[in-house]
């Protein structure tokens, strides 16, 4: 989570401190207190809390209304719920760890993902946003003063993927824009010697934004299969994702209501009211899609409360407001509920028939035709005996990414879907 040691200083001082905040100057004083003898400077300081600010895990607020107009730091909401998470689910052994180890476990998840992405971006194209002279049916119209035409942003799929498509995130679909990744990585590289894809991976030529040549890769036209798993687990992201999103949701807004604190600046998640299932879901959601994107989702619950209530109508005696309050998000969780009951089998019928192929799907991409057919049972083939052996390491890496070990035991302790499991053919 952090980048050197005096982020874990300042992070945990913002911690310590009444109120959870801090100005520039009492920070300053914190770092030279904890490195005695040695020189911290303020701009040394100011580098760490920029840095801090770009992984989402400080926020800065300028309050003018001193005297001496000073700027206090403060965590995000990502960071907090992070922070309280990790604690609660890191071993005995590995809190005495340094914090370097655990820098270098969270860089290696960065650039796993990075590659999980390239690969998925190589196999189903990338989409480009492209500027275009004509108004577009259901996007923005600008009107250009200079060409005196209206122009919309349209996405534009093209084959295969660039380094810096991933990096600079210019990919339109890309569920992980809201992760920082390394850009001195190559993480072709990457995929074709620790993936073990060196002969799945081909060249592929584009001309970027000022017509000059560059280079990305493709899945190789030979690897037709291989190609079609990696897009059918691109699709079961995509489910998940929404999936765990609500989950997420759901659990923010009661948290949020009994916190009683939707109009305060400063308001704090209740983790005691969380069970395990639920911390190891908003943990992986932020571990997964970084903290840009939880803190996305908590403002927008936290607005859809608001909108709907109000902190004195949490705290009014009125009987008919408060009830007004519990029916509005008793409907709204049950609308989220009722979505993830049907995602979770379409998720477990994506990971037993298309992931696994252990079972069969009725209704298989390929249609329910002979040929359809024909083409799903080549493609379990593919997937259970002829995938090459060297993939093992991405496989796993699919696995824990696409279908999480908490996930498949939350289904596995509920009866329904236990029942929809075994209501799937089993393989021939």
């Amino acid at each position: 989570m952090y980048q050197h040691g005096y982020d874990d200083i300042i992070v945990r001082g913002i911690r310590r401190e009444e109120g959870e905040r801090l100005n520039f100057g009492q920070i300053h004083r914190l770092l030279c207190e904890s490195y005695p003898g040695v020189s911290v400077s303020e701009t040394t300081v100011s580098k760490h809390l920029k840095l801090l600010e770009k992984e989402e895990i400080l926020k800065h607020k300028k309050e003018s209304y001193n005297r001496y107009n000073q700027t206090y730091y403060s965590l995000t909401d990502a960071a907090k719920l992070e922070l309280d998470l990790f604690d609660s689910f890191r071993p005995v052994r590995a809190r005495t760890k340094p914090i370097t180890e655990l820098k270098q476990r969270l860089v290696d998840d960065y650039e796993r993902k990075a590659c999980l992405l390239t690969l998925l971006r190589a196999a189903s194209g990338t989409y480009l946003p492209r500027i275009v002279n004509k108004p577009v049916p259901g996007g923005v119209a600008i009107y250009n003063q200079t060409t005196r035409k209206y122009e919309s942003l349209r996405g534009e799929k093209v084959d295969g993927v660039l380094h810096h498509d991933i990096v600079a995130h210019n990919d339109m679909m890309s569920l992980f824009r809201d992760v920082d990744f390394t850009r001195s990585k190559d993480y072709v590289e990457i995929l074709q010697t620790e993936f073990g894809l060196r002969d799945a991976i081909e060249e592929v030529v584009r001309r970027g934004n000022n017509g000059e040549i560059v280079k990305g890769i493709k899945i190789a036209d030979n690897h037709v299969w291989l190609k079609e798993f990696l897009v059918l687990c691109e699709c079961m992201l995509s489910w998940v994702e929404m999936r765990m999103s609500q989950s997420v949701k759901i659990r923010l807004m009661n948290a949020l209501y009994k916190d009683g604190s939707l109009t305060a600046q400063h308001s704090s998640i209740p983790l005691d009211s969380f069970r395990i299932y639920e911390r190891e879901a908003c943990k992986w959601y932020i571990d997964t899609f970084g903290r840009k994107a939880f803190n996305r989702l908590y403002n927008n619950c936290r607005k859809l409360l608001v909108e709907k209530t109000s902190e004195s109508d949490i705290e009014s005696r009125n009987k008919r407001k408060r009830n007004e309050i519990r029916k509005f998000i008793r409907e709204d969780c049950t609308k989220r509920k009722n979505w993830i009951k049907q995602w979770d089998k379409t998720i477990i019928a994506f990971y037993h028939g298309l992931y696994k192929c252990d079972r069969l799907v009725p209704d298989s991409p390929w249609g329910s035709g002979v040929d359809g057919q024909r083409m799903y049972n080549a493609y379990r083939h593919y997937v259970r005996k002829v995938m090459p052996k060297e993939y093992h390491y991405l496989m796993g890496c699919l696995s824990e990414m696409l279908y999480p070990e908490f996930l498949q035991k939350q289904h596995g302790n509920d009866p329904e879907l236990k029942q929809f499991v075994q209501s799937l053919p089993a393989r021939k």
